[in-house]
This record gives structure tokens, sequence and C-alpha cells, in this order.
């Protein structure tokens, strides 16, 4: 095992050691590159599979914080304080997705009656499944989640309103 010399390769979106016997390091496909070089020195040194999960869950957080979606999202929470919405646009934000059952991950109801915007990330910084960096935008008991992909509605929304 250890004169042996195994190449790493990219087999579509995985990674795989190239090898020739039924081992556990040849029948697994790697979804990080530093994951796979592990397997290898493990497998290496003689470890088993589990081996190689206890050594994965020693090394520390690989992920970079997504930078270029807090980027826009920085921009975008800029455009929403520069528009300054009122409580009662927000209010009828709210209403509106929920009139149109467009309201799934964007809106949700709370005690609260306080103003409140934030940039929150709960994909870097809170490790949320399926979290994303995004706007929390609230008042009178609607919390607004706004993303990348919905913020330009509420900026429309809002601006369509003040023009009537």
């Amino acid at each position: 095992m250890e004169s042996e010399s195994l190449a790493i390769e990219k087999v579509g979106r995985k990674w795989k050691v190239i090898g020739s016997t039924d081992e556990w390091i040849f029948r697994r496909a790697f979804n990080r590159k530093w994951k796979a070089k592990i397997a290898v020195e493990v497998y290496k040194s003689g470890g088993k599979w589990k081996e190689y999960c206890e050594r994965i869950n020693q090394v520390p957080n690989h992920r970079s914080p997504p930078s270029h979606a807090i980027e826009a999202m920085r921009k975008a929470n800029a455009e929403i304080t520069k528009l300054s919405p009122a409580c009662e646009e927000i209010t009828a934000y709210g209403d509106y997705l929920y009139e149109t059952k467009t309201n799934y991950g964007v809106v949700t109801l709370t005690n609260g009656n306080d103003y409140f915007q934030r940039l929150h990330d709960t994909w870097y910084e809170y490790s949320k499944y399926g979290g994303r960096v995004h706007i929390d935008l609230g008042c009178n008991g609607y919390h607004l989640m706004l993303t990348k992909n919905t913020y330009v509605n509420f900026i429309d929304f809002v601006k369509k309103r003040r023009s009537v």
C-alpha cells in the first residue's frame, strides 16, 4: 500500500482515486479534492473508512465565505436603506406576497412590530442547511427575507406604490 502511487482524477463533479482493487478508497467519490488527498494518506497508512471519517471530522472548516453574494447583498442593502421603506410598505408587500401565493421563503409572520433591517448570512456564519445571504427586513409582524433574486421585486413594488 505504502509504495503505491495513487492518482486522483476529477470525474464529473467528484474526485476519484484511481486504482485496480475493490478496496474502500477506489469505490468512493469525494466532493472535494482535499478530501481525496486525505483518503490517500489514510489508505497509504493502512487505514480504513472509519479512520478516514475520523480524520475528516478533525479538519477545520474549509469553506470560504460567499464573498460575491455578500458584496451583491451589501449593495442591495444600501439601495433599500436609501429607499427607506415605511412600515406600511413592508406590510403591503407582505400582504401582496400572501395574496399572490409567492410568499414561500420570502416572508414569515412574527410577533414584533418594530422596524428592522440587517444583512444576514445563514450560509457561512451559521452553517444552516439551505441558508443563504439575505436581507432581513420587517415591521408590523412581517419578516421579509430578501435574497438577490427577490430584493428587486420589493424595490419595484415600493417605487410603483409611491408613484401611484
